[in-house]
């Protein structure tokens, strides 16, 4: 969601039948084509489109030269532009989700090129527009390939992913992390049958049962207090907010926005629950106990 519309785009279709990227309107339910794909520019898009400073990226399996690129749409001008070609060295046929990093980055995969013909591991920085290749699959003896899920960035530092192939008859899809310091691909885990096989989904972390401290709660400075708390529960830092409760369940219970810091939570049973807090343009999660 941005500026309270929806974007996504098509495989097919379009002008030139290579897709299109379209938007939806939230609150007139109109859905309109805003730009085709020409190959130049891409072609065939796989995954989403993510958003970064107001500009939305995301890549194609085969557009530009042939072999796949990373691109930038800008809704506010309607234009679509090619940033990074695939092939060769850099890798080609790239799949999956960008992800977002905490350092403003965004990575991906490739499914075939880099140093051993399996793909690789890949960096793009929107703000300098620098492309670096990271990690090759198939280095240090592995022999996994095909990310189509993408890679997620964990608490502990490291990215993690899925392939749907394994050079091999006994495994089909394999489970393995990325470390960004140390620029290695290491297997965790093979999917065999029993366990699974060709997994193609993207991982997600849950700290809590909610599945709601994520980890820009890190940055938070907002103080919720008294905590354990009676009747009204007062928001140090700031003053008007949307305040959501949670139980530990990840069931919404309570939902206001607060102008005054403070909120009234005597409806609450006695318990423990889970406060999200977004004012500012952040959001922070706090565990708090009714009593």
């Amino acid at each position: 969601e941005f500026n309270g519309k929806l974007y996504g785009m098509t495989k097919d279709g379009g002008l030139n039948q290579l897709g299109i990227i379209f938007e939806y309107d939230l609150t007139t339910g109109a859905i309109t084509k805003k730009i085709d794909f020409n190959r130049a520019n891409g072609a065939r898009p796989e995954g989403k489109l993510t958003l970064v400073g107001g500009k939305l990226y995301g890549t194609t399996p085969d557009g530009g030269t042939g072999f796949g690129n990373l691109f930038e749409y800008d809704p506010a001008a309607n234009t679509l532009t090619n940033k990074i070609n695939f092939g060769g060295a850099n890798g080609g046929g790239v799949s999956g989700f960008l992800c977002l990093a905490k350092n403003g980055r965004l990575y991906g995969s490739t499914s075939q090129g880099g140093d051993f013909g399996q793909g690789n591991i890949f960096e793009f920085d929107p703000a300098s527009g620098t492309f670096t290749k990271k990690a090759n699959f198939g280095a240090g003896g592995d022999d996994a390939f095909f990310n189509p899920g993408g890679l997620m960035e964990a608490s502990n530092g490291m990215f993690y992913g899925l392939t749907t192939w394994v050079y091999s008859d006994e495994y089909r899809g394999s489970l393995f992390k990325w470390d960004p310091a140390t620029n290695k691909v290491q297997l965790q885990e093979y999917f065999s049958g029993e366990n699974g096989l060709q997994p193609r989904a993207r991982l997600i972390e849950l700290k809590d049962a909610s599945g709601l401290a994520t980890a820009e709660t890190a940055e938070a400075k907002v103080a919720v207090y008294p905590n354990p708390v009676s009747e009204v529960l007062f928001l140090k830092g700031i003053s008007k907010a949307s305040v959501k409760i949670y139980n530990m369940a990840g069931q919404l219970l309570q939902s206001e926005t607060i102008s005054n810091g403070q909120l009234n939570v005597s409806r609450l049973a006695k318990g423990l629950y889970l406060v999200k807090v977004e004012a500012g343009g952040k959001t922070t999660t706090h565990k708090v106990v009714r009593q």
